[in-house]
Parts: structure tokens; sequence; C-alpha cells
């Protein structure tokens, strides 16, 4: 079964994703020696609350109407997939004007609560926008297994941002100010080359069709609760570093979590090739053949948290010559955020299945039930070990997420996990 699978188009379609990754990993790492000399942890703390800010604005612009073109990509013969992207491009229209009221609005508690420069959030919105334009194009390569071109456009993007990023920081001196334009102009420019490539491919046809659009709300909403959830879980520690500890904190756990994101890497590599893989198995796949993918999933298990615990070891010698001497007390965050993304890559393998029965809605129970564990647990992890017990937090609940989303995945799609059970899953 294993070697089966390691000659598979999955693990060819893996490899070509994990080589993206690795190095668009490498590339923005080449890059921290440079940065944490040229920026101060206050001044990491402001770009990671843009990031921050980012997180809690994808999930509303844009709808997640790229994941509902994914998914119907499958049922391409039943679904003009040109028109079903046209009406997730309104969809993204609308959205964005809906959050730029909310902004307009709010725009001076999110300020507040974020420490982040009012002036500055705008920036937000168009990076926002821009980014999901560019996911339509990578999630159609995705599905159509496209795995080259997806990584030449992922790495040229990483390339192209860490170029203004030196640029604006190093050149003119703009701080972290340069750091954030890099990352707005770059979604500028990569927008406009899918809006392009999507043309030169036929993607459009500009018909507005009301159940199509109605489709793809009904997809992504719920996964506006999922993913706001999500996000909650995973950017709320910078939040709560920011407003309990200081932007210094903040920096120097942006900088642990980018070593920790390794491993995100990873298992985001993998899912990519994975998700049309199973999406054509479960078409057609048996019980035997499902108990070959569930060996395999554990034995997935195995090898991503063996992979956490090597990055958890190695950080500190890594650490204490990559970064700056002001950077150094980011060692402590690794193994929290390592583990955090071992048992993302976990929940991601069993998640599939509930995208697969496009029963969604049931994503935001958990989400939020998760999230409703992670806020109370941040604060007072915080309060007992400082920076360190937000790291905590996220891995905790990421645990907690995980075996939750399993339990549900297993009740919308049945798979033969008891292994030692002989008796056919109905």
């Amino acid at each position: 079964m294993v070697k089966k699978l390691i000659k598979s188009s999955l693990f060819k379609s893996a490899g070509i994703y994990g080589g993206t990754n690795i190095i668009n990993a490498a590339i923005p790492f080449l890059m921290m020696p440079i940065l944490t000399r040229a920026l101060n942890p206050s001044d990491y703390g402001v770009v990671a609350m843009f990031s921050v800010l980012l997180s809690f604005t994808a999930p509303f612009i844009g709808v997640s109407a790229n994941a509902a073109i994914g998914r119907q990509y499958f049922n391409k013969d039943q679904v003009d997939l040109k028109v079903y992207i046209v009406n997730c491009f309104l969809i993204l229209f609308v959205s964005t004007f809906v959050v730029a009221v909310v902004f307009l609005v709010f725009a001076g508690p999110i300020a507040k609560l974020s420490e982040f420069p009012k002036t500055w959030i705008w920036y937000v919105i168009l990076t926002s926008f821009c980014t999901f334009i560019s996911s339509i194009t990578t999630t159609l390569w995705q599905v159509q297994s496209k795995s080259i071109p997806y990584g030449v456009f992922q790495i040229s993007n990483t390339f192209i941002n860490v170029l203004f990023s030196l640029a604006f920081v190093l050149l003119l001196k703009w701080s972290w100010q340069g750091r954030i334009l890099a990352q707005v102009f770059t979604s500028i420019i990569f927008a406009v080359i899918s809006i392009y490539i999507l043309y030169r491919n036929k993607w459009f046809k500009f018909e507005y069709n009301k159940q199509y659009f109605n489709n793809a709300l009904q997809f992504g909403m719920p996964l506006i609760p999922h993913t706001l959830g999500a996000v909650i879980m995973t950017m709320s520690d910078r939040v709560f570093i920011t407003k309990m500890v200081g932007l210094n904190a903040t920096g120097l756990y942006a900088v642990g979590y980018a070593l920790g994101n390794i491993i995100g890497f990873v298992e985001n590599s993998f899912n990519l090739a994975y998700i049309p893989w199973l999406y054509d198995k479960l078409n057609y796949v048996d019980y035997q053949f499902k108990r070959k993918i569930v060996k395999f999933t554990y034995l997935y298990f195995g090898i991503i948290i063996s992979l956490a615990l090597i990055m958890s070891f190695i950080a500190p010698y890594f650490l204490s010559f990559f970064v700056g001497e002001k950077f150094k007390g980011a060692t402590i965050f690794v193994f929290w955020i390592a583990m955090s993304f071992a048992f993302s890559g976990m929940y991601k393998m069993v998640v599939n299945y509930i995208f697969y029965t496009q029963k969604t809605g049931y994503l935001a129970w958990i989400t939020f039930s998760s999230a409703a564990v992670n806020l109370p647990l941040n604060y007072f992890l915080i309060k007992r070990y400082g920076a360190v017990g937000s790291a905590m937090a996220t891995a905790f609940v990421s645990i907690f997420f995980f075996v939750l989303t399993w339990i549900l995945s297993n009740k919308v799609y049945k798979m033969p996990w008891l292994l030692f059970k002989r008796v056919p899953v109905a």
C-alpha cells in the first residue's frame, strides 16, 4: 500500500508542492537575519498585527467562494464552471463592499484593539481582496493537479514580496511600513496576473446565474464562522500577547512562529496534493481501499508528529546564530507552535471528508467550541506563564479541534478508523 502510494501521482504532486513550499519558506527565512537586524521587535509586532487583521478579514472577503469553485470542479459535467467563477467574483465585490463599510464605522475600535495604525487599516481590505483573486487561480491549478504552475506562481509571489521588502526596509528605510507595503504591492501585482491567466485560459463566461451565486454562498457562508473560529484560535494569541505583554513580545513570538510554521508548510504541501486525490478516490472507493486510506492516515499522523519534535529539538541551535541578539528569546515558542501545526495537519486529513460531503455547516459548531476554549485558555496561561502561555494555548486547542473534527467527519462519512474491526462500514 505504502509503496504504491509513494509511486502514485499523489506523492509526485505532494513532492512538487513540498518543494514549492520549501522554497517559499526558505526565501523569507534567508531574509530573516537581515530584517531582524534592521527592525526591532516592536516593528515585527506591528507587521504581525497586520497579518492578524488580514486573517480576520479573509473569511468575509469572498466568503470562501474559492473553496466552492474547487468543490464544483468535480461536478463540472453538471455545472458551467466558467459562469460559476464569474458569479464568485460577484460575491467577492459585494462582500468587499460590506467589509469596507464595517471598517469605515469601526476603524477606531479596531485600531485600538489591535494597536495597529488606523490609517493603515484600509490596506488590509485591499490585500485581502487581491489575495482572494489569486486564490481562485491557484485553486483551479490545485484541483487539476497542475502543481508546477502552482509552484511557479507561489514562488514568484514570495520572491517579489521579498524584493520589495528588502528595497523598502533596507534601501528606503521605511521600517515596518516598508514590510507591509511590500505585501500590499505584491498582492496587487499577482491579482492582475491571476485575472490575466483566468482570461487567457477562458475561465470567464460573463453571465449572472442566481443558482450558482446562491450555491457558492451556501457553501461559503457556513465556512465564515468555521474559518473565523479557526482564525480566533490561531491569531488571537498575538492579540492577547500585544495587549497583555506588549508589541516587543509579539515580535519575538512572530519569529518563533515563523520557525514552527515550517511544519505548517510541510502539512499544507501534502494536503494540497491530497485533496484532489482523495476526492477522486471517494467517488468510487470500496471498503478495502478505505482501510488502506485509514492505514496511510495513521502513518501520516506519526510522521508529522515526529517532524514537529525534530523541529523543536533543533530550533535553539538554529536561532542562536540565525537571528539577531534582540530575537533570541523566540526559542521558547517553537515547540508549542510546531506541535500546533502538526495537529493542524492531522485535522486536515479528517476534515476533507466533511468538505467532500459539503456538510460544512457542522464545522461552525466545532470551531466556535474550540474558539470558546481558546480565549480563556490564552488569558489564564499568559497570566501564569507569560507570552509562551499563548503558544501553549494554541497547541492545546489544536488538539481539541482535531479530535472534535475527527468525530464529526466519521458521522458524515464513515471510514473504518477502528482497523481491528473486520465488518464493512455501511
